[in-house]
């Protein structure tokens, strides 16, 4: 079981109701403001980039010269992608 899975639980239950009610993108940017700490939207959209520019078949390094960021968040990234590639397929795949 993963350590957090209540709290994951709870939070894509919040992110459905968002969802379902189909607010603007004014609406979620608010909200993402009013939930999460500037540090922490950072973060998420930083782990976002790298994920999309390995799943692109950009290296380790070319990640971290693109985005600025170290090499070793670029290998945790990397190592994300691989542990949970069918998810990230289903994602991130252009098709």
């Amino acid at each position: 079981m993963i350590k957090y899975h209540k709290q994951i639980l709870d939070i894509l239950k919040f992110l459905s109701t968002v969802n379902k009610k189909r607010f603007s993108e004014k609406d979620i940017e608010r909200l993402c403001a009013a939930v999460l700490t500037p540090s922490e939207i950072e973060a998420i959209s930083q782990r976002i980039h790298v994920l999309e520019l390995l799943f692109a078949g950009k290296s380790q390094r070319e990640v971290s010269e693109i985005l600025g960021v170290g090499v070793a968040t670029a290998t945790r990234g990397n190592r994300m992608l691989k542990e949970n590639f069918d998810l990230f397929e289903r994602i991130l795949s252009k098709k």
